[in-house]
């Protein structure tokens, strides 16, 4: 029997393009059949590592796009969410299983919601509805460990040794 085809997508909450990738490969028949990982990284280190300029700093690329939703997230939250990817990593280290459903209700909060999910009593409200309180607890005390941190570099520093030079991306076909 064939194996299913393979999709790693790499991810960070403050971009835009990220999430709607995310939500194609989430919710589209087409990748129904697919064994997806998802994989948190840290989306300045990758602009930073490749010298790339941000798409919300170059003015002859700024579309019609949801402007709320390009300055809020890409320009005004972009060290803060640093936090809200080692909380993801956490969740990816010590809760694989359920890294897409808290992905899910970050993108949601933050891009159709508008909410501030970078700030600590808002990604601590939204940890908590999936989590509850212990281990919402849990999550935030590892997000700040050495190792959460090392391994969020780590990934971040791999997918820019695989050719990122932003977000969304990709890595299919035979992983193996």
């Amino acid at each position: 029997m064939a194996s299913k085809p393979k999709l790693v997508l790499y991810l960070d909450i403050i971009s835009p393009f990220a999430y709607l990738a995310y939500y194609v490969v989430r919710h589209s028949p087409v990748f129904a059949h697919c064994d997806v990982t998802y994989v948190p990284v840290f989306l300045g280190g990758i602009m930073k590592a490749c010298g790339n300029t941000p798409p919300i700093y170059i003015k002859s690329l700024i579309l019609p796009l949801p402007s709320v939703a390009l300055t809020n997230s890409i320009y005004h939250r972009q060290r803060v969410l640093q936090s809200v990817q080692r909380a993801l990593t956490a969740v990816d280290v010590m809760f694989p299983e359920r890294l897409p459903e808290i992905v899910d209700l970050l993108y949601q909060a933050s891009f159709a919601d508008h909410m501030a999910v970078h700030e600590g009593e808002c990604l601590t409200a939204l940890l908590q509805k999936i989590f509850g309180a212990e281990k919402t607890e849990h999550i935030l005390q590892r997000s700040k460990s050495d190792d959460v941190k090392k391994l969020l570099a780590k990934r971040t520093e791999e997918v820019v040794e695989k050719g990122s030079f932003g977000l969304p991306w990709y890595i299919g076909g035979s992983l193996g």
